[in-house]
């Protein structure tokens, strides 16, 4: 881990950061942990988590009362337990659905030069035809991802079926 973070300390990020993954750190119990009391580790991770001021909002523990997956970010995040998830259920692992609310640190005035506006573009969804994409979605013949036993198999399938 220490590797990811000092790759990402190189990286100036001034926007919203997510982090997701298996720290399995057996001593995390939810969002209210204190990371000093853990090893090294848990202080690396606390001190990567200071300096990007992230905050840890996986609160789903799993069979052994733990949380081994963490999320962690800047940025509002609403986690809770997926209701159909794409595979089969690990009990060390359980799925979880992410909902992310991303808020920009900062914006381009309308000032900003062309080079700096083309660095800042955005997807605009509020032209996107919803019901469009909606009825297309509901169309698609899901069956075959659940035929996939391994989840980068079901992920391969889930893109094909969408592009």
């Amino acid at each position: 881990y220490t590797e990811v973070f000092d790759m990402l300390y190189d990286m100036n990020m001034s926007e919203g950061m997510l982090v997701l993954g298996d720290f399995n750190l057996p001593f995390v119990t939810g969002t209210n942990f204190d990371f000093n009391a853990g090893n090294g580790l848990s202080t690396s991770l606390l001190d990567f988590m200071w300096f990007y001021q992230l905050r840890s909002f996986n609160n789903i523990h799993n069979c052994n009362s733990r949380t081994l997956d963490l999320a962690l970010s800047n940025q509002p995040l609403e986690i809770s337990t997926a209701v159909d998830p794409l595979c089969n259920i690990d009990p060390h692992h359980p799925p979880l659905s992410i909902i992310v609310s991303y808020i920009p640190i900062h914006s381009s005035q309308s000032t900003a030069s062309a080079e700096e506006t083309a660095s800042d573009w955005f997807y605009d969804f509020r032209k996107a035809n919803v019901l469009a994409l909606n009825l297309a979605i509901q169309s698609i013949d899901w069956s075959t991802l659940h035929s996939a036993c391994h989840v980068d198999d079901k992920v391969q399938i889930f893109y094909d079926l969408l592009y």
